[in-house]
C-alpha cells in the first residue's frame, strides 16, 4: 500500500463516481438511500468542479482507483464522507484514506480547526476506522447516527497526525554515505524507505508519517516535540560504547582515551546521544593493524548488522528500552581539531603509530 496517494477528483472520474455512488453498500449507509440518477449525479459532479468550498479527492495507486473522499468546508470545519470501491473493502483503505485526507488538509487548508464525519449506526467499519484514528464519537439516538469529531493543529504549531497509527515506511535521517549501507540492507528486506539529509520539521512527519524514523550520521538537531511525536519511535545508531563516547568522532576518542569500543541503537530524547538503549554490541581491535578508517569502516558494518539483527525486535515492541549506565564521556568537534594541532594525523594511520607520536 505504500504507492496509494490522493488526487484531486477530475471530470474523467464522473462515472466511475456514479458506480460507486449508486453501489447497493453504499446506499445502505447515507441518509437518502434513493437511487441517485446519471443526470442529478453530473450535475452535482459540475455543481462541485464550480464550488471552492467542496473538494473531492480519489484514492489512486499505479494502476488503480481505490476510493473518494469528500470535503465540505466551512467556518473551519471540514465535514468528510467518504466511499471505498467494492473490490478493496476490508483491506484497510478507510483507515488509509482518512489518514491521507488529514494530511491533505493540514498542509493545503490551514484554516480548517476541526473534521467531522456522520455515519449511519449500522455502519460499524466506518465508526471503527474514525475511532481507530483517534476521533471522539457521540451517538444520537434521534437521529440514529454517530456524530465523528477530531480537532486539528496547525502545522506551524504542532503535528496532527496519530503518531500511534502511522502510515508510511522507514525515514532514513543522514548527511553521509556510509549510511547508504543500511538504507540498501533494509531496502532488502521489504521496506518502504526515505531518504533525509535536511532538518527535520512538522510538515515532513505530516507528510510522510513514518512508523520509525533512524537517525545514523545525522548532523541536525532534532526539536523536542517531533521527539514526542513519534512515541518512542524515533531512533539513533552511535559507534561508541555509549555512554562512552558521545557527541562527535566517537571512533578515534575511543582509541585516544582507551575506552570500551563498539556500536548502540538508542532511542533519540533530548540530549545528545543519552537516549534509553535499545541494543549494543562490543567491538575490540588490534591497534598495530587497524587504522582509523578501517577501524570506523569495521564499527558501520557492525552498526547496519546490529540493526538488522534486531529490526523486527524493535519494529514490534519487543526489546525493552534501558536506561544508559551513569559516567561516560562526550566530545565535540572542536575537542577534536584542537587534539591533532601540531600532529601528523590523517585517517588512514595505524592506530597505534600515530598514538606513539603521541
Amino acid at each position: 500500500m505504500s504507492n496509494v496517494y490522493l488526487r484531486p477528483a477530475e471530470w474523467s472520474d464522473v462515472d466511475l463516481l456514479y458506480e460507486w455512488a449508486n453501489d447497493k453498500q453504499v446506499r445502505s449507509n447515507p441518509f437518502n438511500t434513493e437511487i441517485i440518477s446519471c443526470y442529478d449525479h453530473k450535475h452535482w459532479f459540475e455543481n462541485y468542479m464550480a464550488d471552492e468550498n467542496t473538494v473531492i479527492y480519489m484514492l489512486c495507486d499505479t494502476e488503480s482507483k481505490i476510493g473518494q473522499i469528500r470535503l465540505d468546508c466551512s467556518e473551519h470545519i471540514a465535514k468528510i464522507n467518504y466511499i471505498i470501491s467494492k473490490r478493496y473493502r476490508g483491506l484497510g483503505y478507510g483507515e488509509i484514506i482518512i489518514r491521507l485526507v488529514e494530511k491533505k488538509i493540514v498542509i493545503d487548508k490551514s484554516d480548517i480547526r476541526c473534521i467531522k464525519a456522520i455515519v449511519r449506526s449500522n455502519n460499524v467499519a466506518s465508526q471503527k476506522v474514525f475511532e481507530d484514528n483517534g476521533y471522539t464519537g457521540t451517538y444520537d439516538e434521534n437521529e440514529k447516527h454517530y456524530l465523528y469529531f477530531k480537532e486539528l493543529t496547525p502545522i506551524n504549531s504542532g503535528i496532527t497526525i496519530d503518531c500511534k497509527n502511522p502510515s508510511g515506511g522507514v525515514l532514513l535521517l543522514t548527511n553521509n554515505r556510509n549510511s547508504l549501507t543500511l538504507y540498501d540492507a533494509l531496502k532488502e528486506t521489504g521496506e518502504d524507505i526515505t531518504i533525509y539529509s535536511d532538518s527535520i520539521d512538522d510538515e515532513l512527519l505530516a507528510i510522510e508519517s513514518p512508523k520509525y524514523v533512524i537517525s545514523y550520521n545525522y548532523t541536525h538537531i532534532i526539536q523536542k516535540r517531533l521527539i514526542d511525536y513519534m512515541c518512542g519511535k524515533m531512533l539513533n545508531i552511535h559507534i561508541s560504547m555509549l555512554p562512552w563516547n558521545r557527541g562527535s568522532d566517537p571512533n578515534f576518542w575511543s582509541f585516544i582515551d582507551n575506552t570500551p569500543k563498539g556500536v548502540t541503537i538508542h532511542l533519540i530524547d533530548e540530549g545528545l546521544d543519552t537516549g534509553d538503549i535499545l541494543c549494543q554490541k562490543e567491538l575490540t581491535f588490534n591497534e598495530d593493524n587497524e587504522t582509523f578508517r578501517t577501524s570506523y569502516n569495521a564499527l558501520n558494518d557492525a552498526a547496519v548488522s546490529l540493526l538488522l539483527e534486531h529490526w523486527n525486535e524493535i519494529v514490534n515492541g519487543v526489546i525493552t528500552p534501558i536506561s544508559q549506565p551513569t559516567g561516560g564521556s562526550y566530545h565535540n568537534r572542536r575537542d577534536f581539531h584542537k587534539y591533532i594541532i601540531g600532529k601528523k594525523f590523517n585517517w588512514d594511520m595505524v592506530i597505534s603509530e600515530f598514538k606513539r607520536e603521541c
